[in-house]
């Protein structure tokens, strides 16, 4: 077995193990939580993105989207939902993804763990406006209550080449003070190597889908990275029923016809990011 991540619970005691599902098909969507001092393991059926306190393990659940489970490390097959059902925003749906921190927990692990929620690309992608309260925003959550408070915006596109730019990552000081995170500032901050404007990242591509001109897609979908090129749609239409082979259309400005739909490669992904800190207040 093979090790995605592994992360020890702030008093040390405990730590989780989320093997990858490659290496161990039997263990998907399952961590393991093991007693430091002993050899006592348990294996609890959970996934998704998580932060530790002392004693408590919380991770997003999304059942339903955009709820969060809390256990205990001496429990962890015991769930308990973190927000109330009556404050969970209706019109959040999948893609919800958030990567989230609890520097600043406190020995009874009470005060807020902070994220940042952000859309995956599939099948659902934000517009602007967005489509439903707190994609793209920094959140903390309070484990005991389930109020979530809402400090600022990311203005993330969620379509960078760069991995933790598309998918942003975050974290509050140990004190609670202040939130840290990247983001590309919706392609504003110009290009990586140094020019005015960039070419910001495409979303994944859909079968039998409508695409208005200037659309873009990215050929490499939720795998896009920084050689993974952009098409844009210069003749509307509606796509295929299959997905195309983007190599047949590999040099910049060629094209490749998908049903009615006329794709040109644009290139991969050019702006920069920056990292901004938010302070909690």
């Amino acid at each position: 077995m093979t090790i995605h991540n592994a992360k020890a619970g702030h008093a040390g005691d405990y730590l989780v193990i989320t093997p990858t599902q490659l290496s161990c098909p039997n263990c998907a969507s399952t961590m393991i939580f093991w007693q430091v001092s002993t050899l006592n393991v348990t294996i609890a059926a959970t996934s998704g993105h998580f932060t530790r306190g002392n004693s408590h393990f919380i991770n997003a659940t999304g059942a339903p989207t955009g709820q969060w489970g809390t256990r205990q490390f001496s429990s962890p097959t015991v769930r308990t939902n973190v927000i109330p059902s009556n404050l969970l925003p209706p019109t959040l749906t999948p893609s919800h993804d958030l990567h989230v921190g609890w520097n600043n927990v406190d020995p009874s692990d009470a005060t807020p763990f902070c994220g940042m929620p952000y859309s995956a690309g599939s099948p659902v992608e934000h517009t602007q406006p967005w489509n439903a309260p707190w994609y793209d925003e920094v959140l903390c959550i309070a484990p005991t209550t389930g109020i979530t408070y809402r400090f600022a915006h990311t203005f993330s596109t969620d379509a960078s080449g760069r991995t933790y730019i598309k998918s942003p990552v975050g974290s509050p000081s140990q004190d609670g003070r202040f939130y840290v995170f990247s983001s590309d500032r919706q392609g504003t901050l110009g290009s990586e190597n140094g020019g005015l404007s960039c070419i910001t990242g495409g979303w994944v591509w859909k079968a039998s889908t409508s695409y208005p001109l200037n659309k873009k897609i990215n050929q490499g979908g939720l795998n896009a990275g920084l050689t993974s090129n952009n098409f844009k749609v210069t003749t509307p239409g509606t796509s295929g029923s299959t997905v195309l082979v983007w190599a047949n259309a590999a040099v910049i400005g060629n094209t490749i016809t998908d049903g009615t739909v006329v794709w040109t490669n644009i290139g991969p992904s050019t702006c920069r990011a920056d990292i901004f800190v938010v302070e909690l207040q």
